[in-house]
């Protein structure tokens, strides 16, 4: 059986919400729901998913925050982490991953 493997860029807000952020923060909750019902249900048919919940990526939309880039995590990092999903045997699945930004604390963005 062929693995076809999905991925969904979501966002940490989704799990971890942030003040003054309900429409963001509930979108990206609400795209972390179905990835879990496609792991569950598709399976067998050999579709797995993930939700890749990053913290601020450094891109102009992050700009609002006014942190350096630097203190940001990087697209590249991003690509990696996708590109490390559709590497793993067909007998791993990865339903969530939450990517943090180094010394944000255990839930910051």
């Amino acid at each position: 059986m062929k693995l076809d493997r999905r991925a969904a860029i979501t966002s940490i807000a989704g799990g971890y919400p942030e003040g003054g952020m309900a429409a963001h923060t509930a979108s990206k909750a609400a795209l972390i729901s179905p990835v879990r019902s496609i792991n569950t249900q598709e399976n067998e048919h050999g579709v797995l998913a993930t939700a890749i919940s990053p913290a601020l990526i450094a891109t102009d939309l992050s700009a609002w925050t006014n942190l350096p880039t630097e203190a940001m995590i990087a697209v590249e990092d991003i690509v990696k982490v996708v590109g490390l999903l559709l590497s793993v045997s067909p007998r791993t699945s990865l339903p969530h991953d939450t990517i943090n930004r180094v010394r944000a604390g255990p839930y910051g963005a």
